[in-house]
């Protein structure tokens, strides 16, 4: 059984694999590198504003987090435990419509 999207990116090798929302994608990009060069080029200031961050995080979000936690662990739980949720997920694809660019769940 072959895979047609792979088999259709083998047939052409300019093809792109892999197409990302240009916005998002350059945008991810420049802070992820304006965040190394940050530390990277300021070291000492960088651990200050980051210490501050973490404190004041930690001190006003802490009990978010924390929900945010258990939220994740009950809910892996829950998948772990629920047998439905194994027949289903096999069901669950995305299609595309004709109209449109977006992807809907069906």
């Amino acid at each position: 059984m072959t895979d047609p999207v792979l088999q259709e990116a083998a047939d052409n090798p300019s093809k792109l694999r892999l197409v990302a929302n240009r916005p998002v994608f350059f945008g991810s990009a420049i802070l992820i590198v304006a965040f190394a060069l940050f530390g990277a080029l300021f070291s000492e200031t960088a651990v200050q504003v980051f210490d501050r961050l973490q404190a004041l995080i930690v001190a006003d979000f802490g009990w978010f987090y924390i929900l945010a936690v258990a939220g994740f662990l009950i809910f892996i739980v829950f998948l772990t435990i629920t047998k439905r949720v194994w027949r289903i997920w096999p069901k669950v694809r995305v299609i595309r419509q004709e109209t449109s660019d977006r992807c809907f769940w069906r």
